[in-house]
């Protein structure tokens, strides 16, 4: 059995119901979801009421975050984003599974599939997609401050004793991915760690994944995989292509790898026009989900705009 963890807060409403209604629709095998309610603007009781009837066959763990803290970054890195970080960290570190799937409210699964089937992937860490720190130049960010992910690493191998330095980095968008719960347990565990990590502004955190590789050994990577779609972003397009040629393109590339996943950020849902959203949603109802659900993911307009 794998557990599975997704943070999430208000905003996040129809993507965790959808995701839920995924859960229960399509993994066959028994598992706990712990779901972190990072924000306050909800009660755990409302949390309750909204998520648990899509628990018929699988077992809710609704946990609250500690308060939000007051905090403003220098860095572009926002404090939800951050706390991301450490809460993920911190509930797999209390997971009972050796392997923990974690997710992000967005990534939601697209047909039958049982959670031993990373394993049969071929992936034991992360989501089978990884970068030879040796073989690349990382892209520098818009502001000129260098690669983030590999900016952050060094940052993070600064700070713990005895850390070796990756020769894998995970690529980003790396939702869903697996992570050993004993690996985490022994990061939270040392006296190194703690959440200032994320909230510093010495320099912007990128992902939990990227820490959790420093304490990865590199023979447990395995090969490339590509077999798992992550969500779309708004940088997954190219901007000379259309977005109905696009979303075409990624529903029959996720068919071709037979992925369990599929999903959108909210940008794209935003930008992509009524014509994709239409093919998206079709897509989403013929892989047996529910239309209200689907729906009410794909047509989200979030009033706030702080992508």
């Amino acid at each position: 059995m794998m557990e599975i963890v997704t943070v999430v807060c208000a905003r996040d409403t129809v993507d965790i119901i959808l995701q839920a209604h995924s859960i229960d629709t399509f993994i066959s095998s028994e598992t706990t979801h712990h779901v972190v309610v990072e924000d306050d603007t909800m009660t755990l009781g409302e949390w309750e009421n909204i998520l648990q009837p899509h628990y018929t066959r699988h077992k809710l763990n609704l946990i609250k975050a500690n308060p939000r803290e007051d905090m403003i970054f220098n860095h572009i890195s926002p404090l939800g984003h951050r706390r991301v970080g450490y809460l993920k960290l911190e509930t797999v570190a209390k997971c009972a599974t050796d392997e923990v799937l974690v997710l992000d409210g967005k990534n939601i699964f697209i047909r039958p599939t049982t959670l031993d089937e990373w394993a049969k992937l071929g992936i034991s860490h992360g989501n089978g997609r990884t970068h030879n720190v040796s073989d690349i130049v990382y892209r520098e960010d818009k502001r000129g401050a260098g690669s983030v992910p590999l900016a952050w690493v060094k940052y993070v191998h600064s700070q713990f004793a005895n850390c070796e330095f990756p020769k894998r980095f995970p690529i980003p968008l790396e939702t869903p991915y697996i992570m050993n719960s004993d690996i985490v347990r022994s990061i939270v565990a040392r006296p190194e760690y703690t959440r200032q990590l994320f909230l510093q502004d010495t320099i912007m955190p990128f992902t939990e994944l990227h820490l959790y590789f420093c304490f990865v050994p590199d023979s447990e990577l395995g090969e490339y995989v590509d077999k798992v779609c992550p969500a779309i972003t708004r940088a997954s397009k190219p901007d000379n292509q259309d977005w109905v040629e696009f979303i075409q393109k990624e529903i029959k590339r996720a068919e071709g790898m037979n992925s369990p996943t599929h999903g959108l950020h909210r940008k794209p849902r935003v930008d992509m026009g009524p014509s994709a959203r239409h093919i998206y949603k079709e897509w989403l109802l013929d892989r047996g989900l529910e239309n209200r659900f689907v729906k009410d993911y794909v047509y989200f307009d979030m009033p706030d705009k702080t992508w």
